[in-house]
């Protein structure tokens, strides 16, 4: 299996991978790069299912581009040598394998802590489902991040349907030798017409274990287990199959979990709908019949960071301040221009800070773009707070800037914004991750902003723009 993180340098050389009797295989890595190219029609297919109404503009500017739209973001090729770009999962082509990192972890060599960070993030995703539970990964180390979460998932599901099968009435119609339930009049009829008077044509509903539910767990079960090479998570899965023998085996997407509604009494199972719908709506999966399905997980990283690092502040961090969100607000008096801030931090129903997280490498003033500082003017102006934060995830390189101060005209309501640049490390080597982070998002959020509403010019460690 190859370990690649995004953007990585040097590039990862296939040659390692596509080697054909001492020759590359140029057909090889076509067909590959076809699959990419078909994965990415099949991903944007499940978005729009989704999100019928803002699927695009979870894009990148590169990926809307339409000379590219039709070509896969998620790995730069050239010739043999590729690199990932913003996504991390899990790709299987053939027999062979890839896992996709963050590019933040470049310099951590354990996979298991990497894997850890990355449930962490998951489980504070509003888009991704996550289910929080405590699972003993110590049973299939040195795995895939794939791999782990398939562990969790066929692990907690196995050990359910081991106590209980979740069952279900569902609505059935067909002939009958007597009458039960509701009696459909014009299919009796043609009953009758065709000599079958003794048959009544009846819907009712059934205690069935073949419902919907199941149908889910069993196709999302069937998947996995054609994509895993890990044998205690072929013997859950197997079990899963197994004891849901007599569901029928139906084709299932993120839509029809959303169709499901679980008993009230049968709470436990939400847990196994989160995961299937986890799976569903990030998984391709084009074949799952053969020993070798190609089946590709992937994340977009810079979402799935943003969401972690604003819903676990907004979770946590439990002071006299109170936390919104990406709560969305509007520019204009007509609500044509959306506005939707990642964090905005209110004391005593004034807004006293709002953050605005980037998944993005930087180190120096040039690293950060323009339209990201237009960005944090807008926010200012719009909600009337000059204490503005740009938070970036932090790398082994030395990150240290000064904040900025950006006068604005007399008139303004909003004097001298102030643009602070603070980073978190969420480096996976250290124990008690989660409090580590707690720490420095404290830090950036309760901190005093170094400047008051009435004063001009600049602080001290504070530069004029």
């Amino acid at each position: 299996m190859a370990i690649l993180y995004e953007y990585q340098k040097p590039m990862y050389d296939l040659s390692s991978e596509f080697i054909k009797e001492n020759y590359k295989d140029e057909d090889l890595l076509h067909e590959f790069k076809k699959y990419l190219d078909d994965v990415w029609a099949e991903y944007k297919e499940v978005q729009k299912e989704i999100y019928p109404n803002n699927w695009y503009y979870n894009l990148s500017d590169d990926e809307r581009d339409e000379d590219i739209s039709k070509k896969q973001p998620f790995i730069f090729f050239d010739g043999f040598k590729i690199k990932p770009k913003g996504y991390i999962g899990f790709i299987k082509f053939k027999n062979h394998e890839f896992n996709l990192y963050p590019k933040i972890c470049k310099s951590e060599q354990d996979c298991n802590k990497i894997n850890q960070l990355l449930f962490l993030w998951l489980q504070y995703s509003d888009n991704l489902l996550m289910p929080k539970i405590e699972s003993d990964l110590s049973e299939i180390e040195n795995c895939s991040f794939l791999e782990y979460l398939i562990f969790r998932f066929a692990k907690y599901t196995s050990d359910l349907l081991s106590i209980s099968i979740y069952q279900h009435y569902e609505e059935i119609t067909e002939d009958t030798s007597f009458l039960k339930g509701r009696l459909n009049f014009n299919q009796y009829i043609k009953n009758m017409w065709s000599g079958k008077a003794h048959k009544f044509n009846c819907t009712y509903d059934s205690f069935e274990i073949n419902n919907k539910f199941n149908q889910i767990i069993k196709y999302t079960a069937k998947s996995l287990y054609n994509a895993t090479n890990n044998r205690i998570n072929q013997n859950h899965l197997y079990k899963i199959i197994s004891a849901l023998d007599e569901a029928d085996d139906v084709v299932c997407s993120y839509e029809t979990c959303q169709s499901v509604y679980i008993n009230r009494f049968m709470e436990d199972f939400n847990i196994v709908l989160d995961f299937c719908k986890l799976f569903l709506k990030n998984s391709v999966i084009f074949d799952n019949t053969g020993e070798n399905n190609n089946f590709t997980f992937l994340i977009k990283t810079d979402r799935l960071f943003e969401d972690f690092i604003s819903n676990f502040a907004k979770e946590n961090i439990k002071e006299e301040y109170t936390i919104e969100a990406q709560k969305e607000s509007y520019l204009d008096e007509n609500n044509k221009f959306k506005i939707k801030p990642d964090l905005i931090i209110a004391k005593e129903n004034k807004i006293i800070k709002i953050i605005d997280i980037k998944y993005k490498q930087v180190s120096k003033y040039s690293d950060i773009s323009n339209a990201d500082i237009y960005q944090c003017i807008t926010y200012a102006q719009s909600l009337g707070c000059n204490d503005i934060i740009l938070l970036y995830p932090k790398y082994n390189e030395f990150n240290e800037l000064e904040s900025i101060i950006i006068p604005l005209p007399k008139e303004e309501k909003t004097k001298n914004i102030n643009i602070s640049f603070k980073f978190i490390d969420c480096c996976p080597c250290e124990k008690n991750l989660e409090e580590k982070i707690l720490e420095q998002i404290k830090k950036v959020i309760i901190k005093e902003s170094g400047i008051n509403d009435d004063e001009k010019g600049t602080q001290p460690g504070q530069v004029l723009i």
